[in-house]
């Protein structure tokens, strides 16, 4: 039974920060009609099976194991302000000399994302800080004459290294 005073989370309820390194941009919040959908990252225990002797086999766990990427969907505002960001991002993440790719040093590229949910009052009450975060993928975008009521949504993924709640 769940508590009278005991609020249910609600799905649409969230709020998603999104930090570059200092040398592509500044840290950006996205409103709630911004963001069209994003998930919070699982996460599970690495384990290894262990046997001893007449006893049954067992799982031993040894180590955490994030899942790595998340996947954010933008609602695009008109200026594109958001997809240029990112694309300047991972535009940023290689480097070009002489007609050869090269990649930048990892805490060069590297910025955080964060994930927030809230109660029914507006106020966050958990979330997680997705650390050493970076743009691996920006979906196309389909434009479409006959859809006049609708709006460019834009799909991007995030690698990231390790996580904080918050």
């Amino acid at each position: 039974m769940i508590p009278k005073n005991l609020s249910i989370a609600r799905t649409n309820r969230f709020g998603v920060s999104i930090i570059p390194p200092s040398s592509i941009g500044s840290p950006l919040s996205f409103s709630d009609s911004q963001i069209e959908s994003v998930s919070m990252p699982n996460q599970s225990v690495a384990t290894q099976d262990y046997d001893l002797d007449n006893f049954p086999m067992f799982k031993v766990p040894y180590r955490r194991v994030p899942e790595g990427t998340v996947n954010i969907v933008f609602r695009l505002e008109e200026d594109g302000k958001s997809r240029k960001l990112i694309k300047d991002w991972l535009n940023a993440i290689l480097g070009e000399k002489n007609n050869l790719y090269y990649s930048k040093y990892y805490s060069d590229i590297v910025g955080s994302v964060g994930i927030r949910q809230r109660n029914t009052q507006n106020q966050f009450k958990f979330g997680v800080v997705l650390r050493n975060a970076y743009p691996i993928n920006i979906d196309s975008i389909s434009l479409d004459w006959g859809d006049s009521n609708n709006y460019i949504k834009q799909s991007v993924t995030f690698a990231y290294f390790d996580e904080q709640l918050i």
